[in-house]
């Protein structure tokens, strides 16, 4: 068994008479911690990048680091990342809580080696549901409303998102 798992039920047994009081002063403890943490967390925030900051802007980075210190996370970079970003692309380093595996790494290139080729495959074997004359009617009476642009061919559109 995990030792903390095994700490948590010996404790629970211990304290079982008094432990909603123990969790509502663990969670009051919590909740102040939280409150006087706030200064750093909105400190922390400045240094976010503005598309990250939209996302961060609910999250207690500041309070999750305090955690990731407190609570000896294995991932000590989480809180930066939180702040920084996350990378979009390439091989994420290993963080420490789970197991290190061995991975072979993909290069862009190699992801979008045959891509044009294979969209063009895609379009080329796309059929008309049974249903679009319904979702051709729905969409244009959206368009006549104002809820949606004008039509545009299906195909056309994916082939100018994929730039081919």
């Amino acid at each position: 068994m995990d030792d903390d798992l095994r700490f948590a039920a010996a404790y629970m047994v211990k304290f079982r008479t008094s432990l909603t009081q123990r969790r509502r002063e663990a969670l009051r403890a919590i909740a102040a911690l939280h409150y006087r943490w706030q200064p750093v967390t909105a400190h922390l925030r400045h240094f976010a990048p503005p598309g990250v900051a939209s996302v961060i802007r609910e999250r207690d980075v500041g309070v999750l680091g305090l955690f990731i210190v407190l609570l000896r996370w294995p991932d000590t970079e989480f809180a930066r990342e939180l702040i920084e970003g996350f990378p979009a692309i390439g091989t994420a380093p290993w963080c420490g809580v789970f197991p290190s595996r061995q991975v072979d790494v993909i290069t862009l290139q190699s992801v979008f080696e045959h891509g044009v080729a294979q969209a063009h495959e895609l379009c080329r074997s796309l059929r008309p549901s049974p249903h679009a004359a319904a979702i051709t009617t729905a969409g244009e009476q959206d368009a006549e409303h104002g809820f949606a642009g004008p039509p545009e061919g299906g195909r056309i559109r994916v082939l100018q998102t994929l730039k081919v």
